[in-house]
């Protein structure tokens, strides 16, 4: 599986373009330069998709001539004939949508400060509200119709390559009410059903006050004063000087209080209002409505939080060695971002960075990291590499079926954007894997196991680069620094907003009035329990829920926790067991978007429902601090 031969396959292609064009290699990141300097190579290519603008409106025009075809079958789909041809119709206008839509985001992704890319991304948002209410009526068809009925529709044959996609729709058929209920439930904004998740008022409400709260001033490391926000809040939190972190985070919790009442409102009222939704559909809870929408028993989640629970102590390790490396008498929350670890003085060019990914990968076996290496090549157009003026930060994938997914990148030469590198390389390969194993109407994951493709590719990078740096004790300690810090924030603090989630919404549950007392209360008792004693808890941060956006997501949060815990757990088989556990992890990204996602896992060897999977990250978290420990002591002694 790692031969020479494997090695030098997968990377001949990567390198070949440099060998050819050394000075490829030698590009300079710089945010404000305009996006034109960028050399054409190292962006992705949108073309593919729609060779100009002429051929992106076009599209436009043929989905809405082709919506105003379709409307003419609403109410007569009664055979299997007309189901069949109007199924055939929605197909097609859907892979034009999908291609719309991807294109829309890569060009507003570019540079979003240019107005033709603005209004190509506005056009492509209005006609996805249209394509949805127009083509709505298949959807609710379906659900209505009889058992007897469509069966006797499937058994004909006809139906055949829709089946999957049929019984995945009706499997909650039986929470369908009827025709003037569900008139109600769309009209309040029902998101149970919905073909898109719309934002709720509640949430356009906490995101107005948090655009109107007019932070005050702070000093930065040089003694200026800064305006607080919550971008300059996630950036001063992490200050190395202690005090300007200190007034960050008390400075930014203390003005949250004053607006605790108006938060406690607008989540109280979406809190409310998701129970009101399960309970209409005849659900007991709210948690069991929303896992329900992937197919997720609540069974997941109780084991997520009560594995946690018995999972405590690497946490509070944690704790107390941030304590030790920091040298400070206790850690508070504003201690809890800063790094612990020096950050490493190295200049990974992408031409090095984008080896690193390719060999760490190598386990994976040719066939993978041959495609890998095609994707990371200068000028393959998957991916956009460098940033420009008006490319927003961060980075993603996305994808479309029948094309190659792409990358966005910010790549600025640090260690930290090798890791973003593989990390949406995982995204990417699944969805690659994933189209080239399925048709258009199967394709697709769901949520709760998006993030596992990504993390996987994570844990096996950081093995790589321990094994590379493996004399190098700075660099050792910063990977391992990083690895700890994934499995605080993604595993430990997630799993904690997901308990938090459930608690609130079983208040609505059983009548109890959701105050800002109240939910300040159950907040910094999950604090103090996860954390454990070493945390000083300061006079505000009780408060660091009211702006947190995940409380609106509905359900969200714990999957960061489930999808980090099954990409490591993957990630050890695959070490361990070698083929056979590859080729599982493979079926696993190749599955049919309809196929249940606990049923996936189990394939690949993984049961959510047991400790297992979660306690693969929780050991890991004990056997990285365990590792610091032991070079810190080593550089101690030398």
């Amino acid at each position: 599986m790692n031969s020479p031969r494997t090695m030098f396959f997968a990377f001949a292609v990567f390198i070949a373009i440099l060998w050819s064009n050394p000075s490829l290699a030698d590009i300079t990141p710089n945010p404000s330069e305009a996006r034109s300097r960028v050399p054409e190579i190292y962006k992705w290519d949108a073309s593919i998709i729609f060779k100009d603008e002429s051929a992106y409106n076009s599209a436009i025009k043929s989905i809405e001539a082709g919506l105003a075809k379709i409307s003419q079958r609403k109410n007569k789909l009664g055979t299997d004939t007309l189901l069949k041809s109007t199924l055939d119709e929605y197909v097609f206008l859907k892979k034009t949508m999908s291609k719309i839509g991807i294109y829309s985001e890569l060009r507003l992704a570019e540079d979003k400060n240019v107005e033709k890319n603005q209004n190509i991304h506005r056009r492509a948002q209005k006609l996805a509200n249209n394509f949805n209410s127009g083509t709505s009526f298949i959807k609710q068809a379906l659900l209505n119709m009889k058992d007897a009925e469509l069966d006797a529709m499937l058994s004909g044959g006809i139906l055949n390559e829709y089946r999957g996609y049929i019984e995945a729709l009706r499997r909650r058929k039986d929470r369908v009410l009827g025709e003037d209920a569900e008139r109600i439930l769309g009209l309040v904004g029902d998101n149970l059903f919905a073909s898109t998740w719309p934002t709720s008022d509640n949430e356009m409400i906490f995101q107005a006050i948090m655009r109107d709260i007019n932070f005050p001033k702070i000093k930065d490391e040089e003694g200026k004063e800064i305006q607080l926000s919550v971008q300059a809040y996630s950036k001063y939190r992490a200050s190395k000087d202690r005090n300007v972190r200190k007034a960050a985070v008390e400075t930014f919790l203390e003005t949250l209080r004053k607006y605790q009442n108006i938060f406690a409102a607008s989540l109280a009222a979406e809190v409310n209002r998701d129970v009101m939704f399960a309970k209409a559909r005849n659900y007991d809870r709210a948690v069991e409505a929303y896992l329900d929408i992937d197919d997720i028993d609540t069974a997941v989640m109780d084991n997520l939080i009560n594995t946690i629970h018995k999972n405590l102590k690497p946490l509070h390790r944690y704790i107390a060695l941030r304590r030790k490396l920091l040298g400070i008498d206790k850690v508070h929350l504003y201690d809890l971002y800063t790094p612990i670890i020096k950050s490493v003085d190295t200049d990974v060019p992408y031409s090095e960075g984008g080896e690193m990914v390719v060999k760490s990968l190598a386990s994976l076996g040719e066939e993978y990291t041959s495609v890998v290496a095609r994707a990371v090549t200068p000028g393959s157009g998957w991916i956009d590499v460098y940033p420009n003026e008006g490319k927003e930060s961060g980075a993603f994938s996305t994808s479309t079926w029948g094309i190659h997914p792409f990358i966005k990148l910010n790549y600025q030469n640090q260690m930290d954007d090798v890791s973003t590198l593989t990390h949406e390389l995982g995204h990417t390969m699944h969805s690659y894997l994933n189209m080239n194993a399925q048709p258009f109407v199967d394709f697709g994951y769901s949520t709760f196991t998006a993030e596992i493709a990504s993390t996987f590719n994570e844990k096996l990078l950081n093995d790589y680069l321990l094994e590379k740096y493996s004399e190098n004790d700075d660099i050792r300690l910063y990977i391992l620094g990083e690895m700890l810090e994934s499995i605080r924030t993604t595993i430990y603090r997630q799993t904690l907003f997901a308990e938090f989630e459930r608690k609130i919404h079983e208040f609505s549950e059983q009548g109890t009035p959701i105050t800002a007392e109240l939910l300040n209360k159950t907040y910094i008792g999950l604090v103090r329990k996860y954390y454990g004693p070493e945390l000083a808890i300061g006079a505000d941060d009780a408060v660091e829920w009211a702006f947190i956006p995940h409380f609106y997501y509905k359900y969200y949060v714990y999957t960061y926790a489930t999808g980090l815990s099954s990409g490591i757990a993957l990630a050890e088989m695959v070490q361990k067991e070698g083929d056979k556990a590859r080729d599982r992890y493979f079926e696993m990204l190749r599955a049919p978007s309809n196929e249940p996602p606990l049923e996936i896992l189990k394939k690949a060897g993984l049961d959510l429902t047991k400790p297992h999977v979660i306690e693969s990250a929780t050991n890991l978290m004990a056997k990285t601090i365990t590792e610091i420990e032991k070079i810190i002591r080593k550089k101690g002694k030398n």
